[in-house]
């Protein structure tokens, strides 16, 4: 039975032990899992950019600008430059909240409307 995954093999052994202590009490393996599941972690160094939506593709060796939009996954385009890719996030989201589509978004990021509007939200976004 797998638990999870811990941050230190101390707390891995701590949770080894009340998932032993559940078993042995009659609690359901199912039951057990989650209530030791891990913390999710806060540590953000698993990011690849500096900007909140932007990541690198390994494959296309670009970088990829996405989001969620109404709980829908949506990639908005690749860039050959993260500060550009920064941008076009930032804009995207900026008309996310004023309800533009997805599909209107990508016509204005092709049309260079984000490269026209102020970029100062843009460094918001950074991540440190």
């Amino acid at each position: 039975m797998s638990i999870g995954v811990f941050p230190t093999e101390k707390e891995a052994a701590r949770a080894v032990s009340r998932a032993e202590t559940m078993l042995a009490q009659g609690k359901d393996a199912d039951e057990v899992r989650l209530q030791l599941r891990p913390p999710k972690s806060t540590d953000r160094s698993h990011r690849s950019s500096r900007y909140e939506g932007v990541s690198w593709h390994k494959l296309n060796q670009k970088w990829m600008v996405a989001f969620q939009v109404r709980g829908a996954m949506s990639t908005l385009g690749a860039f050959d430059v993260e500060d550009e890719a920064g941008v076009a996030a930032a804009f995207a989201r900026e008309q996310v909240k004023r309800r533009r589509t997805v599909s209107r978004i990508k016509q204005l990021l092709k049309d260079g409307e984000h490269l026209q509007s102020s970029s100062s939200s843009l460094f918001e976004n950074v991540v440190v």
